[in-house]
């Protein structure tokens, strides 16, 4: 897909099924800042077709109306968004929430357009044990800042839909699909630890991604995102990530 027909699918399903313009400019936003962060911290392991195919798909990343109420949710203007997630999240309230938020995106074949569904934020909220509840509802007023549960919650949705499905449009797209959501979920895990200062130690996930790392060091990411010409590293790359060990550090993945 190039990048203007992309662009006008976009735009297209903007107008049909989009939030608010207030909610997209947050959203491109945050997502802006997984590109940053991303292309800074990997940019010489991406090739820049991969580069262009993602840019893309930032443009049009979509969160969907028909799925969340969104008028009364970072309603003020200037509001910083990734600063006050920030402010609160810890490790504890993390850990308690990664597993148990249901979020679904989907990026279209080519990496043009993510669509990003969200289920209320009401709905999650009530999920969510009381001993977390009363974590966040404490954070929030021991830091003094001006966002409810619900948008924190909501927050959280926009952050972990959209920096998974913007790894997708980075990634080989010839990678089988249990590779590229185990690396889609260790880079989700990488932003929470860099833009939102998390730490996974301990995690399955995190365990298994760095065992990679440090087993096969820039060569992993050269693969991952489609710049590794060697098909003998690729083969042994594909053959340690075995989808066994994806599943166990992906249990909520049942598609794997």
């Amino acid at each position: 897909m190039e990048g203007q027909e992309a662009k006008d699918i976009g735009d297209s399903l903007r107008l049909e099924v989009g939030a608010t313009p207030h909610l997209e400019m947050v959203v491109r936003s945050m997502v802006n800042d997984h590109v940053q962060l991303i292309e800074s911290n990997f940019g010489e392991f991406i090739p820049e077709k991969s580069k262009q195919r993602a840019r893309i798909a930032a443009y049009n990343t979509i969160i969907t109306r028909d799925i969340v109420d969104v008028k009364d949710l970072w309603i003020g203007a200037g509001r910083d968004v990734l600063g006050e997630l920030r402010g609160i999240t810890s490790y504890d309230i993390l850990v308690s929430l990664k597993d148990r938020l249901n979020t679904k995106g989907y990026n279209l074949p080519d990496g043009g357009v993510t669509v990003n569904l969200i289920k209320s934020p009401e709905q999650e909220w009530e999920e969510v044990s009381e001993q977390t509840k009363s974590t966040i509802e404490a954070t929030i007023k021991e830091r003094g800042y001006d966002i409810s549960p619900k948008e924190y919650i909501f927050g959280l949705l926009m952050f972990y839909t959209s920096g998974h499905e913007l790894v997708h449009a980075y990634v080989d797209p010839n990678l089988p699909h249990y590779v590229n959501e185990f690396f889609a979920y260790a880079m989700q895990n990488f932003m929470l630890e860099k833009e939102l200062g998390a730490k996974f130690s301990g995690d399955k996930l995190n365990d298994l991604y760095q065992a990679m790392v440090v087993k096969y060091g820039d060569d992993f990411y050269k693969t991952m995102f489609g710049a590794m010409r060697n098909p003998i590293t690729r083969f042994r790359i594909f053959g340690d990530l075995s989808r066994e060990k994806v599943r166990a550090a992906l249990p909520m993945r049942h598609d794997i």
